[in-house]
């Protein structure tokens, strides 16, 4: 049985990860915000794909473009919900 992620689920996955980066509290983070201006490198952005494959039980399946890529951190997660329940 596979559980349904919503873009919603996803985007506060993604909001409470960056917020652990940075040192802030998630509910400070603006999901219409870009990663850019989090100032997220590429260790930092690998790690976190990683963490998101792993939680989704998406092993390789997210390439960092799909979340870097997107104009914000909703769209990123819309991107992500779609590939997973494509996936599944």
């Amino acid at each position: 049985m596979t559980s349904a992620f919503s873009p919603a689920d996803i985007e506060s996955w993604l909001k409470r990860h960056i917020a652990g980066l940075i040192g802030v509290r998630a509910e400070t983070i603006d999901g219409d915000a870009d990663f850019e201006s989090f100032g997220i490198d590429s260790v930092q952005g690998v790690d976190m794909v990683v963490a998101l494959e792993t939680w989704l039980a998406m092993p390789d399946e997210i390439p960092m473009e799909l979340l870097f890529e997107a104009a914000t951190i909703a769209d990123a997660a819309r991107n992500v919900a779609e590939r997973k329940a494509s996936a599944s």
